[in-house]
């Protein structure tokens, strides 16, 4: 209401497809949207910026899967269809080929860098031109959009920035709080220390 009283735009950062995230998530962020809007009035723009959440490597995260271009798009789909009445200014990179790219990039490995050698000499890289280069390579991209399993070794642990045993009960801790249909399930195979 500040905002709207001294004229002032207002941005909102935020980020889709979190680790258990539902359809009913997005639709009350577009409730919340919606009365932000109402309380700046009509003086200001109410800008919301929305992207993909990547999962990256060397963090907790790194076991849970990145969403397929197809879901963020479908979920950024129903975000803007559920305010199509409402005057809000959308700002997303979900269009860009990054939506595929940046899972690979984040969790890279040996395949990932064959995939960047391939394509190296394209002066401009569309996301057909990813898929196309995991298929005449013959690689899967399933790993970069999957959990992953906390017994596998990842293709960085060998890095020795940050004790990867931690990152796996940290990611254990952060399961039972999501949908168990993201992760797969640590029951059998971690162990929790509370608190981390």
């Amino acid at each position: 209401m500040y905002a709207g009283e001294y004229g002032f735009s207002m941005n909102i950062y935020s980020l889709g497809c979190l680790p258990g995230e539902t359809d009913d998530h997005t639709r009350r962020f577009a409730l919340l949207i919606r009365h932000l809007r109402r309380a700046l009035g009509t003086q200001g723009n109410l800008f919301v910026h929305y992207n993909p959440t990547f999962m990256k490597a060397q963090t907790p995260y790194e076991f849970f899967s990145n969403a397929r271009p197809a879901e963020i798009r479908r979920k950024y789909a129903l975000l803007r269809s559920a305010l199509a009445d409402c005057n809000v200014d959308f700002v997303s990179v979900i269009e860009d080929p990054m939506v595929y790219y940046q899972p690979v990039l984040a969790l890279g490995d040996y395949n990932a860098g064959r995939v960047l050698e391939h394509l190296y000499r394209k002066p401009h890289v569309a996301e057909s031109d990813w898929l196309k280069a995991f298929h005449e390579l013959g690689f899967d991209d399933s790993r970069y959009f999957s959990p992953k399993d906390p017994l596998q070794t990842l293709p960085w642990e060998h890095i020795a920035c940050t004790d990867h045993q931690r990152l796996k009960r940290r990611a254990g801790a952060l399961a039972r709080s999501v949908s168990e249909n993201d992760i797969l399930l640590y029951t059998e195979h971690s162990q929790v220390v509370p608190g981390e």
